[in-house]
């Protein structure tokens, strides 16, 4: 697999791993080395974390239960991404499919399935 690859995981934006819950946020990599990247949270609380708990957006969006930020509130619950550019996403909301929002990338959380 390329996740082990530091060039490979060595982008602008992915999905991280945020010890203090579990979930998967949108960061930066700021750096790395043979086996650990170096990012930062939105919060810029920074962490050092092995490849493995880092995704690109195109993996947590194939791998991962996604969480929207409902209408920008701070709530997270369960979604489906229906479409999305660079640094936003249309999704629509498990309990209720004909909810639907357009966010920004950063309102997502991810956790493993």
């Amino acid at each position: 697999s390329e996740r082990g690859n530091a060039a490979y995981i060595r982008q602008e934006k992915n999905f991280d791993l945020y010890e203090r819950d579990g979930l998967y946020y949108y960061a930066a990599v700021t750096g790395f080395d043979e086996k650990t990247a170096y990012v930062r949270f939105f919060d810029q609380e920074e962490a050092a974390l092995p490849f493995d708990k880092l995704f690109t957006v195109e993996e947590a969006v194939k791998e991962l239960q996604c969480f929207a930020n409902y209408s920008g509130k701070g709530n997270y619950f369960p979604a489906v991404i229906d479409s999305r550019s660079a640094e936003r996403v249309n999704v629509h909301y498990d309990e209720d499919p004909s909810i639907t929002e357009e966010l920004k990338v950063s309102q997502l959380r991810f956790a493993v399935r």
